[in-house]
């Protein structure tokens, strides 16, 4: 019998393969080919399959973009350690966004208390004014 850290192993490595990923790609842009047999009540090794295949499609576009180098490949505490970061950082940049547009917000209502109502329409080409 398996136990569920071994299958955990099994799905990881069929997830990382060239050959699922590969189908998995195609899938997820035509939607002409099935991944599974049944396309409704997936179990959960089905979804924890899928949610693999995510994963390293994920880290492998990551790795084709050049953030990351492909010996985060070489062990499984390396995916999961640059997954970890990536989420953090991702985290960290909304954040910033979010207080910046905050801030831009606040600037702007402040002026329209003010009475500094101010329209500024980009130039249009042939308009000479």
């Amino acid at each position: 019998m398996i136990n569920d850290f071994t299958l955990e192993l099994y799905l990881r490595k069929l997830a990382k393969n060239n050959y699922w990923q590969t189908i998995y790609s195609h899938v997820k842009e035509s939607g002409s080919f099935k991944l599974f047999n049944n396309d409704h009540d997936l179990s959960s090794i089905q979804l924890d399959f899928l949610a693999y295949l995510s994963f390293y499609s994920s880290l492998y576009f990551d790795i084709a973009m050049g953030d990351v180098g492909e010996i985060v490949l070489d062990n499984e505490i390396y995916e999961d350690s640059y997954n970890y970061y990536k989420i953090k950082n991702r985290n960290k940049g909304l954040k910033k966004e979010v207080q910046k547009n905050f801030i831009q917000t606040n600037k702007m209502t402040e002026e329209l208390k003010m009475g500094e109502n101010k329209w500024v329409f980009p130039r249009v080409k042939g308009n000479k004014k």
